[in-house]
């Protein structure tokens, strides 16, 4: 959380940056904090993808029905990830989550079980407004900076 803080952020700037003249330090501070912002965002995208990632694997490889699981009519068993390495089953289920969080949703993995359906559909609909909000700040950000900087720019 101490990285997401962006008082800290800008205290760090402000003593790297004394020695330059003072409009060419307001204009390095605004850019490196519309930077760290736009990296923020970044970052919150990323976490958000790890743990549904998680979830999604954990959802999917201990709550499908035992027949199911028997018929490798999950997630996990269909594309055999049970068989993969840790590093292996991280990526694709993140890879997957960012997919279907941003519905785009390439085809290449996919809900087998319903229960993994019904997650698919909530997970989804969380996407449009996860990347409306990200959408929302990033556009808020370049919007403020070129009001701050046009004239510099």
């Amino acid at each position: 959380m101490k990285l997401i803080d962006v008082s800290r952020f800008n205290k760090v700037i402000k003593s790297i940056l004394d020695s330059l003249q003072r409009e060419d330090r307001v204009a390095y501070q605004f850019v490196l904090l519309y930077a760290f912002r736009i990296f923020r965002l970044v970052i919150i995208a990323a976490f958000i993808t790890y743990f549904i990632g998680c979830f999604w694997f954990l959802i999917s490889d201990n709550l499908n029905r035992q027949s199911d699981v028997r018929d490798k009519l999950t997630f996990v068993t269909f594309f055999g990830l049970n068989t993969q390495s840790n590093w292996r089953k991280l990526i694709v289920s993140c890879y997957y989550t960012l997919t279907t969080l941003a519905t785009v949703g390439y085809g290449d993995f996919y809900p087998i079980s319903d229960l993994e359906r019904i997650l698919a559909l909530i997970l989804m609909l969380c996407g449009v407004a996860f990347f409306s909000y990200i959408m929302g700040s990033f556009i808020e950000i370049i919007s403020n900076y070129r009001k701050k900087m046009g004239d510099r720019d």
